[in-house]
Order: C-alpha cells, then sequence, then structure tokens
C-alpha cells in the first residue's frame, strides 16, 4: 500500500476520522485529503508524526518478522 492508503487504514483501525488528524497536528482539517489528492509522499517525519495520530508508530523491522496485521508502506507501488 502506499502511504495514504495505510494512514487511512490506520485511521479505520484506530476509529480517528481523518479530518482529524491535521488539526491534531496543527494543520487544517483537509491537510490529508488535499495531501493524498495531489499524491504528495509526506517526509519520514511528518509520516510519523501522521500515523501517531492514529496510535501507529512508523519503524524499521527485518521483512522476514514483518507481522501479518502490519500496514506496510510499499514506495515502489503503482
Amino acid at each position: 500500500m502506499g502511504f495514504w492508503a495505510v494512514l487511512y487504514q490506520a485511521a479505520k483501525r484506530s476509529k480517528v476520522r481523518t479530518t482529524d488528524i491535521g488539526p491534531k497536528l496543527g494543520l487544517s482539517r483537509g491537510f490529508v485529503s488535499a495531501c493524498k489528492t495531489q499524491n504528495v509522499e509526506p517526509k519520514i517525519y511528518n509520516a510519523a508524526r501522521l500515523l501517531s495520530v492514529c496510535g501507529f508508530t512508523l519503524c524499521a523491522i527485518p521483512s522476514e518478522k514483518v507481522p501479518d496485521d502490519a500496514l506496510v508502506i510499499d514506495f515502489e507501488r503503482e
């Protein structure tokens, strides 16, 4: 999945509305939607901040140890 699909899944799992993510970081309510629509990939620091609002942590782990329920960002897709 691309980053925005992962963020939307994280929001769904944690029951956080995507329109609430931006304001919790001092950004606009439409920030997530606008970035997704414009296909803007966030820098790693911002990706971690966005995911943290949903209670997720951006981390690096060995590929063979990725849990089945992990949300994996695939930057080589599409």
